[in-house]
């Protein structure tokens, strides 16, 4: 597991050398990460993917996240600002 100083400095250089989109075309930069297992606001179960950040807001990072849309098993990506993380349950 990375520690938060590697981490913060991961994403230092990657805020500050960022790969540019075309002006108001997305995300200035998409960082995977190890994914895991959170909820939203709703309380929806989400798999989070990776940090991005926009064009327009370049002090907050958002979480991409993969959801269900259903129990068919459709499942399609979003960013949510706001995430909280599973706890797995000691074995």
């Amino acid at each position: 597991m990375m520690d938060p100083e590697q981490f913060e400095e991961i994403m230092r250089s990657v805020i500050a050398e960022p790969k540019e989109a075309e002006p108001g075309t997305g995300p200035r930069f998409v960082l995977p990460i190890k994914a895991f297992r959170a909820t939203d606001s709703h309380g929806r179960e989400l798999e989070v993917v990776g940090v991005t950040g926009t064009e327009d807001d370049n002090e907050n990072l958002s979480f991409i996240v993969l959801a269900d849309l259903d129990d068919n098993g459709e499942t399609y990506p979003i960013i949510e600002s706001s995430v909280w993380r599973i706890k797995k349950k000691a074995a």
